[in-house]
């Protein structure tokens, strides 16, 4: 499927013969939006703003000036990235025009609406009302709003891949720009074409005659506002095309840089200078990239976080390769804070287990924690030191949290504590950062931080625990993975745990050292469970650790020891696994030791499915004795008898487990520790995360939200994950 890419090319603006009045709007026709400044547009005063507001607000004020003026406002917060109160506008407009019957301003409402849906990555809404503004545009004959509309819903099924009606509505877009005498969307239909060249492949000398000829129409366009943006998007894009396209491209820039200088257009002309700085840096002109990268900060307006957060990104990156680490880590600082300013107004995303902003904001927080450990080495016991070392576990725990809001769908939520303090007497906290080099391991004890060095890559690191992940689920040992692991994660520490008396270990994994259990790490035959009771963290602020007075309310202890119904309801490649593994032998004693497996979805991910993908008719006889055997845990009864002997709890096992049943317990129950022992897979979005009762499916959503009225003290879950 193919990714949306900020830096296509955008018509800024179009100017409509509307039937009651004249009406414009600010659409974009590129793959996605460019990324918005956050501060009001040059062309957009704040008077405007008022009086949009004010013609909203009258009760004499027409139909049609209403709307418009909803339209106009939703679309000044769109391109400012104020994207909840612009759907609020957008919805409300095109509400309204469907009840006035103005059917231009219903298409024109419609349009933006989808503009909007398209921005925020919710492709399947903005496809389904872009259609339907398009099929509205036509009926009313009005060929610019059409070939608008052609554009933007073309942009969208490309970035669906639906390569063949892309083009399609492309060539129908362009047409209807010469039809109307609409060089500006001639232009960025050009640009979004060679987009699609690039993305399949296709020839490049064809691209740069696409970028030529939107060109040609760019310079035809009386707008200068409109003109630098296509100027900017077009240099974009050459770059985007190789050699071939490079020094096209970077004219375009420099292009699009003196006219908006002129014009006064500032975001324009920092975009535009910070992309020619992104040229040199690629390039290896260091000097030349930090001087245009730092005139686009000054240009840049104040709230322009969105555009500021990638050009100090840059800075520090620069500084950094210059050996100037206090001015890199002010840069990473001042990038950071930026993006933290627009983080709630990002589309979230969480497929097949991963993060879209661990994807492509994790590395500023890495970058940034890197500097500060090094930056701490210059310090050695002292409080600077101590204050290096917190920020840089801080840094990398907002990565975690991030990660959190994307899988929650929940750009608001925060950590539940600011700060780590000290740990209790004969407790320590071990946080592992994985660079591209090295392994960091910060140690806290007491109330200080402790920092230790592994020689050992990424890389290495990853292809250990993957081995001995597969070792594990596999029921075998794998002595050289969990050596290796341990004398990197656990042999530089060990002289401060035994100086502090440790006998609790408690560790806040990352990456690939999520899917291990670090209990398994042995040293000369000994497992680390033999030397310290360990615990695995989250995240330290993603949990806010109280005291647990024993036996004050009952546990909640459920587990499936041999499904029921549930079977039907399962993935058939899921199914299919799990029968595979067990005729492979790799359950070996289950009578006693089983617990679950790890499987693969059909497309060779190790976590999560996508329910499209799945096969429609099972690939194993669900009611099968095979079947049934492989689901079944017959250790889980004793495993909830000894958790039921060590404090008082409510059991729910097998026909008793039922998802109702469950969901009731939950939401009538005050249980301060869950404990749940069964099937489950883990890895995609919420949605199609799940945990097997006895009759029917769980899936996270519900879970999560019959969790969360609760002052839960712990949950816990046993048995393999897939």
């Amino acid at each position: 499927m193919l990714m949306t890419n900020p830096q296509r090319c955008v018509r800024l603006s179009i100017c409509m013969a509307l039937a009651l009045a004249s009406a414009w709007l600010l659409p974009s026709r590129s793959w996605s939006m460019p990324e918005a400044d956050l501060a009001p547009s040059a062309r957009t005063p704040a008077a405007d703003m008022a009086g949009w507001t004010a013609t909203i607000e009258r009760t004499d004020a027409s139909p049609s000036a209403r709307i418009e003026a909803l339209i106009r406002r939703g679309e000044t917060y769109r391109t400012a990235g104020h994207w909840g109160v612009a759907e609020t506008d957008l919805s409300q407009a095109l509400e309204q025009a469907r009840l006035a019957e103005i059917e231009l301003l219903e298409g024109v409402a419609a349009y933006a609406l989808g503009q909007l849906y398209a921005q925020t990555q919710r492709e399947s809404a903005a496809e389904s009302v872009l259609r339907e503004a398009l099929a509205q545009a036509e009926r009313l004959g009005h060929p610019a709003l059409t070939g608008a509309i052609a554009n933007s819903l073309a942009t969208v099924l490309a970035a669906e891949d639906q390569r063949a009606q892309a083009r399609a509505l492309y060539a129908q877009a362009l047409s209807l720009a010469r039809e109307s005498g609409d060089s500006g969307l001639a232009a960025a239909v050009y640009c979004n074409r060679v987009q699609l060249l690039l993305d399949a492949d296709r020839n490049r000398r064809v691209a740069l005659r696409e970028l030529q000829a939107a060109h040609r129409a760019a310079v035809q366009t009386t707008d200068p506002e409109e003109r630098a943006q296509l100027l900017l998007r077009i240099g974009q894009a050459g770059l985007a095309a190789g050699n071939i396209g490079r020094a096209f491209g970077a004219d375009r820039l420099r292009q699009a840089a003196s006219l908006a200088s002129s014009e006064k257009l500032p975001s324009i002309q920092a975009r535009a200078l910070g992309e020619l700085g992104r040229l040199h840096e690629e390039n290896g002109q260091t000097t030349k990239a930090l001087a245009l990268t730092e005139q686009a900060v000054l240009v840049s307006p104040i709230g322009a976080h969105d555009l500021r957060y990638p050009l100090e990104w840059r800075i520090g990156r620069l500084y950094r390769e210059r050996g100037d680490r206090s001015r890199a880590i002010a840069a990473y600082r001042r990038a950071v804070d930026h993006l933290d300013r627009v983080r709630p107004a990002l589309p979230v995303s969480y497929e097949s287990g991963s993060s879209s902003f661990r994807e492509r904001f994790g590395p500023l927080y890495l970058e940034l924690a890197d500097l500060l450990i090094q930056q701490a080495a210059d310090y050695p016991d002292s409080e600077q030191e101590q204050s290096l070392l917190d920020e840089a576990q801080a840094r990398v725990e907002q990565i975690k949290l991030d990660e959190l809001r994307d899988y929650l769908r929940d750009a608001c939520l925060q950590p539940l504590r600011k700060q780590v303090g000290s740990v209790a007497s004969g407790t320590a906290v071990l946080y592992p950062i994985i660079l591209p080099d090295r392994l960091e391991l910060l140690l806290r004890t007491g109330d200080r931080m402790h920092r230790f060095t592994s020689p050992v890559g990424a890389a290495v690191l990853e292809r250990a625990a993957a081995q001995l992940r597969r070792a594990l689920s596999q029921r075998r040992s794998a002595p050289t993975a969990a050596q290796s692991l341990y004398d990197w994660l656990i042999a530089p520490i060990e002289p401060e745990l035994a100086a502090h008396s440790v006998t609790t270990l408690a560790v806040v994994p990352d990456g690939a050292l999520r899917t291990i259990p670090f209990a398994a790490l042995s040293n000369r035959g000994e497992y680390l469970i033999e030397q310290f009771a360990l615990v695995t963290l989250p995240g330290l602020t993603l949990i806010d650790p109280q005291p647990l007075p024993r036996f004050e309310q009952p546990a909640l202890l459920a587990g499936l020891s041999r499904p029921g119904p549930v079977v039907a309801d399962l993935p058939s490649w899921w199914l299919d696994a799990l029968v595979r593994q067990y005729r492979g032998g790799l359950q070996a004693n289950a009578a006693s030791t089983r617990r679950g497996a790890a499987v693969r979805d059909p497309a060779g991910g190790q976590r999560g499915f996508s329910a499209s993908a799945l096969p429609s008719a099972p690939l194993v006889e669900v009611d099968a004795p095979e079947t049934i055997a492989a689901l079944s845990l017959p250790g889980v009864r004793a495993e909830l008898e000894a958790v039921a002997g060590l404090l008082p709890a409510k059991t729910l096992v097998d026909e008793a487990f039922r998802r109702e049943r469950f969901i009731d317990e939950l939401n009538r129950g005050a249980h301060p520790i869950v404990h749940i022992a069964s099937h489950g897979v883990f890895g995609g979005s919420p949605e199609q995360n799940f945990i097997l009762t006895y009759d029917k499916r769980l899936d996270m959503n519900r879970f999560a939200s019959a969790l969360r009225p609760k002052e839960l003290r712990a949950a816990h879950r046993s048995s393999c994950w897939s």
